[in-house]
């Protein structure tokens, strides 16, 4: 694959992904190339991920505490409940 199809299968990928969650940064997304006797050309795509969209997010099954986050809120963000974020 020439490295213009494979910016364009980049491209492509983080435009898919888009829709369900928030890229954290377009380019630090990888693309990695590497062959297998067995199985042939593997291609392997690392996407850094901020967090679910919140329209996509799980209910809580449990009441809301205070300062907890609010999946009803899109501008309420789960990753201040977690170290490393969501």
């Amino acid at each position: 694959m020439s490295s213009d199809s494979l910016m364009g299968m980049r491209e492509s990928i983080v435009k898919a992904m888009q829709e369900y969650v928030e890229v954290e940064s377009d380019e630090a997304v990888e693309v990695n190339l590497s062959m297998d006797p067995e199985i042939g050309t593997i291609y392997s795509v690392a996407v850094p991920v901020r967090r679910v969209k919140p329209r996509l997010r799980p209910p809580m099954a449990e009441p809301l505490l205070p300062g907890t986050w609010d999946p009803s809120d899109p501008d309420s963000d789960p990753g201040d409940q977690f170290p490393y974020g969501t």
